[in-house]
C-alpha cells in the first residue's frame, strides 16, 4: 500500500489510500465510504497525533466527513486533548455535533466546509480559534461558547442562522468581511434571531467592519468593552434590513460606525459615550466613540507625534469630521422618527460640532458664527443658555447706563440720573436708581420710552442693548419651540 496522496501546506498524509484510488479514507470524496472504518481510523488518527511527541498538532486537514459527525463518539475513551487541532480545509457534509467539546490548544477551521447544521454550543476553545473562511451552509450555534484566545472568523460565510448567544469572547474577536446571510424562517425560540448575539461578552476588541448582516440581527444585553484600550469596530458594515437589526440594552462607549448607515437601526434603552463640556463640566451629552477617536488622533498631530489618522485593516478610509457628522446626521434622523426627541437633540449637537470643525466649511461659519452658537443656545437646543445670558448681560449694561447717565421721566422736567463722572447716589443693586438702569438694559435700552441716555457712547451701548436682546430672545424663543414641538 502507498500513502495517501493528500497535501496541505507542510503536511503529507502518510495513511494507507483506498482501492483504485490515490487518497485515503479520511480524504476520500466518496460519500458511500465505510462510515465505520472513517470512524475507526479517525479515532486511530487523532490518538496517534495526540500521543506522538514529534507531532504538533492533530493533524486533520482537508478530511472529507462523510455524514454527521459527532466529535464526542471521536475522542470517546481518548486520554483530554491537549495538543492544537487542525481541522483545515476539511469538509463536513453533513451536521457536525461538537457540543462541550474541549479543545486543549489551537482549533483551526480554516476555510473549513459545513454542509449541515454545526453546533459547537457550550465549548471552550482555549487556545486561538480559527474560522477564517469558513463556509457554514446550515445553522451555526455557538450558544454558550468560550473562546480564551483570538476568535477568528474572518470572511467566514453563514448562510442560515447564526447563534452567538451568550458565548463569551476573552481575546480578540474577529468577523472582519463576515457574511451573515440568515434565513428566510426564523427560529421560533424567544429573543433568537437570524444573527444572534445576545448576552455574548466581548473583553478585548471586537472587529465587524466590512460585515455584511442580511436577515435579522439581535444585540441585545450584549456586554462590550468599556473601561480599556478595546474597541468594537462595526465600521463599513452592509446592513441590509436596518429595521431588524436590534440593539437592547448595549454599552456604545467604545463602540465605532463609520460609514454603516443606523438611519433605521433599532436602538433600545443603549448607553453612548458621555463628553463634559468644558467650561460647564458637570453638563454631560452623548456622543460617538468615532468623535472621541477622531479628536484624540488629531490631537496627537497637533502634539507633533507625526504620522497619520489610524485605520484599521479593512477600514476604507481614516475619519474625517465630514463622515462622523454624516454619522449623527443619521442618528438624529434614526431617534427623532422614534420621537426620542432628548437623545436626537444630543446627535444634533455632536452634527453641528462636526460640521465646526470640518475644514470644508467656511471660515465665518467655522470660526465665528457657529461656536458663538453653541456657546450661547448649544445650536438651539438649550433655552436657559440665552436666558441666564440675558439675565446676565443686562447687569452689565445696568452699570453703563448708570456710568453714561441718563434722564428719566415721561414728560419735563425729566429726572436726571447722572453718574458720569460721580459715582453716588442709589447704586445699590435692587435699590433706586439701578434698578431704573436694569429695566432699561431689560427692556434693550427703551429708545422710545421715557428715558434718554445722557453721554454721546451712551448711544452705542443702547444700541447694542437692544441687538444683543433681540438675539438671545431670539434664540430662547427658537429653543423654546422646538422643545414644544417634540
Amino acid at each position: 500500500m502507498k500513502d495517501c496522496s493528500y497535501t496541505d501546506l507542510f503536511y503529507h498524509c502518510t495513511l494507507d489510500v483506498e482501492e483504485r484510488t490515490s487518497l485515503c479514507i479520511l480524504h476520500s470524496p466518496d460519500a458511500e465510504k465505510d462510515k465505520a472504518k472513517f470512524l475507526e481510523v479517525l479515532r486511530g488518527k487523532v490518538q496517534r497525533d495526540s500521543k506522538d511527541g514529534g507531532v504538533p498538532a492533530i493533524r486533520l486537514h482537508g478530511v472529507v466527513f462523510p455524514g454527521p459527525l459527532v466529535w464526542s463518539k471521536v475522542v470517546s475513551g481518548l486520554p483530554t486533548i491537549a495538543k492544537p487541532i487542525n481541522f483545515r480545509g476539511a469538509a463536513f457534509s453533513g451536521d457536525a455535533n461538537f457540543w462541550r467539546a474541549t479543545f486543549g490548544g489551537d482549533a483551526n477551521f480554516w476555510r473549513a466546509t459545513f454542509g449541515g447544521d454545526v453546533n459547537f454550543s457550550e465549548a471552550t476553545f482555549s487556545g486561538d480559534a480559527d474560522f477564517v473562511g469558513a463556509t457554514f451552509s446550515g445553522d451555526a450555534d455557538f450558544v454558550g461558547a468560550t473562546f480564551s484566545g483570538d476568535a477568528g472568523f474572518s470572511g467566514a460565510t453563514f448562510s442560515g442562522n447564526a447563534d452567538f448567544s451568550w458565548a463569551t469572547f476573552t481575546g480578540d474577536a474577529d468577523f472582519v468581511g463576515a457574511t451573515f446571510s440568515g434565513d428566510t424562517q426564523l427560529r421560533e425560540t424567544a429573543f433568537r434571531g437570524n444573527t444572534d448575539f445576545s448576552w455574548a461578552t466581548f473583553t478585548q476588541d471586537a472587529f465587524f467592519h466590512r460585515a455584511t448582516f442580511k436577515g435579522r440581527t439581535l444585540f441585545q444585553h450584549t456586554k462590550f468593552p468599556t473601561d480599556n484600550e478595546s474597541s468594537v469596530r462595526l465600521e463599513d458594515a452592509t446592513v441590509e434590513s436596518p429595521e431588524e437589526f436590534f440593539f437592547e440594552d448595549v454599552n456604545f462607549s467604545r463602540v465605532l460606525f463609520l460609514r454603516t448607515n443606523l438611519t433605521r437601526v433599532q436602538f433600545t434603552d443603549v448607553t453612548w459615550a458621555k463628553k463634559p463640556e468644558r467650561f460647564l463640566p458637570w453638563i454631560k451629552h452623548s456622543v460617538l466613540f468615532d468623535q472621541l477617536e477622531l479628536e484624540k488622533e488629531e490631537s496627537r498631530l497637533r502634539n507633533g507625534s507625526g504620522g497619520v489618522l489610524t485605520i484599521a485593516e479593512g477600514v476604507n478610509e481614516p475619519p474625517t469630521a465630514r463622515l462622523v457628522a454624516n454619522l449623527y446626521r443619521q442618528l438624529r434622523l434614526n431617534y427623532e422618527g422614534s420621537k426620542q426627541e432628548v437623545e436626537a437633540g444630543h446627535f444634533y449637537i455632536g452634527q453641528m460640532d462636526m460640521r465646526r470643525r470640518d475644514p470644508d466649511t467656511g471660515w465665518f461659519t467655522r470660526r465665528l458664527a457657529l461656536p458663538v452658537y453653541r456657546a450661547v443656545a448649544m445650536y438651539g437646543e438649550s433655552a436657559w443658555r440665552p436666558l441666564v445670558l440675558y439675565l446676565f448681560t443686562s447687569f452689565l449694561f445696568a452699570v453703563l447706563y448708570l456710568y453714561a447717565g441718563f434722564y428719566w421721566g415721561g414728560e419735563e422736567p425729566r429726572e436726571a440720573v447722572d453718574y458720569a463722572w460721580l459715582w453716588g447716589g442709589s447704586f445699590l443693586p435692587f435699590g433706586g436708581d439701578f434698578l431704573k438702569a436694569w429695566y432699561l438694559s431689560l427692556t434693550a435700552g427703551n429708545l422710545r420710552g421715557n428715558a434718554q441716555v445722557m453721554a454721546d457712547w451712551g448711544l452705542i451701548v443702547a444700541y447694542a442693548n437692544m441687538v444683543w436682546d433681540i438675539f438671545l430672545i431670539a434664540l430662547f424663543v427658537i429653543a423654546l419651540r422646538r422643545h414644544f414641538r417634540r
